[in-house]
């Protein structure tokens, strides 16, 4: 099918969401291989969506052309020595969506070959499980080693990475992108460690989604029981004053062993001067929190 596909001149997407085996994807390189210099596969093609073994994703992202944007990758089997260079021969690239085998671990020469796409608008990055601790071993400035060379970024998805960012790097990614719309940094925060600054943090940003919301005692900051929770939702929304869509996520073990993410709204009081709408959704969810507690 792919050797096919990549004789349609005039194909501009192609989303193939089943895993493909290698045999398709030699047959394919090997066809390729053939083709003289002015006949490229895919010259038309401007996103593409696959979910191949690692060890492919070179063979099949050097076959097509410059025009790529838009690259959504599921990669099985992953040799991320293998993925992220191949990755840095498209600095065209707009929009990049990368996830890992739950085994993968990334080094800072994967992140570096990210870092060259500056072109990118739209980042997300993240494990098929979505416990797995890909990151772990990422630091403060290796984080802002990549984010500062992504101006461009208006959506970012990073992935858990256990306690080890700080708000060193909230901070660094509110500097080195400044058109930041949508952000998921779904790590653990300590929120006792966030601060004001003289001018919003993120001026643009209008979804925040987090990893765990914490303080410096390691308690969840849920509802009206934390004493500084009303402080905290004020801090947010002087960080981002356009703040729409708020949410904060944990992960906990559901039955079978399996891993499941689940969220929960920051369920403060903020002031009269929030929107109505959310206002009476969280009076509802108040009443029926009651309702179910007698």
């Amino acid at each position: 099918m792919l050797i096919i596909l990549s004789n349609y001149v005039s194909l501009e997407e192609l989303y193939i969401n089943e895993w493909l085996e290698e045999e398709a994807f030699e047959q394919y390189e090997e066809r390729c291989s053939r083709r003289s210099p002015g006949s490229p596969c895919f010259p038309k093609l401007r996103k593409l969506s696959m979910i191949p073994s690692s060890g492919l994703v070179a063979s099949l992202l050097s076959s097509v052309t410059g025009n790529l944007v838009d690259l959504r990758l599921a990669v099985v089997h992953t040799d991320q020595q293998i993925v992220c260079p191949a990755l840095s021969h498209l600095p065209g690239i707009v929009h990049l969506e990368l996830e890992f085998s739950d085994d993968t671990v990334f080094s800072a020469a994967d992140l570096d070959h990210l870092s060259k796409l500056s072109k990118l608008e739209s980042l997300r990055l993240g494990c098929m499980d979505a416990a797995a601790g890909c990151y772990d071993w990422l630091t403060d400035q290796q984080f802002e080693q990549l984010i500062a060379k992504l101006p461009q970024l208006r959506h970012l998805v990073f992935p858990s990475v256990g306690k080890v960012l700080t708000f060193v790097a909230v901070e660094s990614l509110a500097r080195s992108c400044p058109l930041l719309e949508k952000c998921e940094l779904l790590w653990e925060h300590d929120l006792s460690t966030w601060h004001a600054s003289e001018a919003p943090l993120f001026p643009n940003l209008e979804t925040l989604h987090l990893g765990q919301a914490k303080d410096h005692d390691d308690k969840e900051i849920w509802g009206f029981r934390h004493a500084e929770a009303g402080n905290y939702a004020r801090l947010l929304r002087t960080l981002a004053p356009r703040l729409k869509d708020l949410c904060v996520r944990f992960n906990r073990r559901l039955s079978g062993g399996k891993s499941g993410p689940t969220k929960k709204a920051l369920d403060v009081d903020i002031d009269e001067e929030i929107d109505p709408d959310l206002w009476e959704a969280r009076m509802r969810r108040m009443r029926d929190r009651y309702a179910r507690a007698r």
